[in-house]
C-alpha cells in the first residue's frame, strides 16, 4: 500500500510495476522516471536522522542491476522509516550509476554462474548468501545446504552506484500522503484465480498447507511471458484497481492472460470458448478488476516436454461487461459465506483435471468437471 502512495509522486503513472526482460533476465520495477525507482520500505531502511543517508548495500545491488539491464545512468530511491505500519520518516535519495554496461558485463557472468548451478545441482562456486543467519527460511527448515565458508561476491555492484543528493520535497510529500491512509485490511481480497477455482481458495485460505515441493514453471510459459516483457518498458505492467483489490497485468494497457497449451485453440470463437472456458472466464474477470472491456489472451502452443512452438493472440471484446462484475461479486460472496459457515461443498468444484494436482484432495470433494462458462 505505501508503494502504491509513494510511486505516483516518482515516476509517470504508465511507468509504475514496470515488467521487464532483458538479456535472459526478468524484473519488476516500481517505477520509471528517466531511471529505475526504487521504493523501499521497513523498520530500518536507514539511520534514524542521519544528515546523509547511506542506502543498504543490498538497495544499492538492486538498483545497480536495473541500471545495467536498462542502460541507465540515474535512479531514484525510495526509503519509508514504518513503526507498525505507520510511516514515520520518508528520504528520497538520487543516485548516480557510473557504468552501466560495466554492471550488465558482470550482470551475466552471474546468470551464467546461477545457470551452472542450476543445471549441474552444484552451489558451490556462487558467493556467499547474503541471508544465511539472517532468518533464511531455507536454512531454518534445514534445506539449505550453504556452510558459510563461501567467499563473498568477488564483483560487488554496489560499489557502482553513489549517492548524489536528496529530493527533501517529494520526501515530505510522501510523508504526508503516506500518514493520512488507512490502516490496511486484514483480510486478503479475493483474487481472479480464486474466483475461477473458488473450492480450491477456500481450502487455500482456511486450512493452508506447505507443498512438499514448490510447483515448478514450464518453460514454454515463461518463454511466453518473456515475449511480452521484452518491448518498450511499460508496455507490460501491472495496475492496480482504482477501488482497490487485486492487481491485474496488463499488455499495453489491457488486462493480459497467458496461457500454455498442447493444441491450439480453435480459431472461431464460440469453438474456443467451448474448448477452454476458463481461459474467458479469467479473461473477463481481469476485465472487471480493471474496469475495461478488451483484454489480450496469449496461447502458447508446446508439447508435452518441448519448447514453444507457436502463440496465438486473442483479443477479447466483453459485449457486457457487467456481467463479469457481477459474477466477481456473487462468487466472492459466496465465498465469504463458505469461509464464515464452513461449507465448501456449495461452492462450485473445480475441473476434472485438477484435483490429481491438488493437495485438498479428496478431501475438497472434486469429483467431476463443472462447466465454467
Amino acid at each position: 500500500m505505501l508503494h502504491r502512495v509513494a510511486a505516483p509522486l516518482l515516476a509517470p503513472a504508465s511507468q509504475i510495476e514496470v515488467n521487464f526482460f532483458r538479456d535472459g533476465v526478468a524484473g519488476r520495477l516500481d517505477g520509471w522516471s528517466n531511471g529505475p525507482v526504487e521504493i523501499k520500505s521497513g523498520a530500518a531502511p536507514f539511520v534514524r536522522g542521519a544528515r546523509a543517508v547511506e542506502p543498504h548495500p543490498e538497495h544499492l545491488e538492486q538498483v545497480a542491476i536495473y541500471a545495467g539491464l536498462l542502460d541507465a545512468r540515474r535512479s531514484t530511491l525510495a526509503l519509508l522509516r514504518t513503526q507498525a505500519q505507520r510511516v514515520e520518516e520518508v528520504r528520497v535519495v538520487e543516485l548516480a550509476i557510473d557504468d552501466p554496461a560495466g554492471i550488465r558485463d558482470r550482470l551475466r557472468a552471474r546468470a551464467e554462474r546461477l545457470r551452472s548451478a542450476l543445471r549441474t545441482g552444484d552451489a558451490s562456486d556462487l558467493p556467499r548468501c547474503r541471508w544465511r543467519d539472517r532468518g533464511c527460511a531455507w536454512q531454518t527448515a534445514g534445506r539449505c545446504g550453504c556452510t558459510g565458508d563461501a567467499p563473498a561476491e568477488p564483483d560487488p555492484l554496489a560499489a557502482l552506484v553513489r549517492p548524489d543528493g536528496e529530493d527533501t520535497a517529494r520526501a515530505a510529500e510522501i510523508e504526508s500522503r503516506c500518514r493520512g491512509l488507512a490502516p490496511p485490511a486484514l483480510e486478503e481480497p479475493w483474487g481472479v484465480s480464486d474466483l475461477i477455482y473458488p473450492r480450491f481458495a477456500y481450502f487455500r485460505r482456511v486450512r493452508p498447507v506447505a507443498e512438499s515441493e514448490p510447483r515448478g514453471v514450464s518453460e514454454p510459459w515463461l518463454t511466453l511471458r518473456s515475449l511480452t516483457e521484452s518491448g518498450p518498458l511499460g508496455e507490460s505492467r501491472v495496475a492496480e484497481p482504482s477501488g482497490g483489490g487485486t492487481d491485474v497485468g496488463l499488455f499495453r494497457d489491457h488486462p493480459l492472460v497467458l496461457k500454455t497449451r498442447t493444441r491450439p485453440l480453435p480459431e472461431a470463437s464460440e469453438a474456443a470458448v467451448d474448448a477452454a472456458p476458463q481461459y474467458f472466464l479469467e479473461a473477463g474477470l481481469r476485465c472487471a478488476f480493471r474496469g475495461d472491456r478488451t483484454a489480450w489472451l496469449l496461447v502458447g502452443v508446446a508439447g508435452r516436454a518441448g519448447p514453444l512452438q507457436g502463440v496465438q493472440a486473442f483479443e477479447i471484446e466483453l459485449a457486457q461487461p457487467t456481467v463479469f462484475s457481477r459474477i466477481a461479486r456473487e462468487r466472492a460472496a459466496r465465498l465469504d459465506r463458505a469461509r464464515v459457515d464452513g461449507r465448501p461443498k456449495e461452492l462450485p468444484a473445480c475441473p476434472a483435471w485438477r484435483p490429481p494436482l491438488c493437495p485438498y484432495a479428496p478431501e475438497c470433494g472434486c469429483p467431476e468437471p463443472r462447466s465454467q462458462r
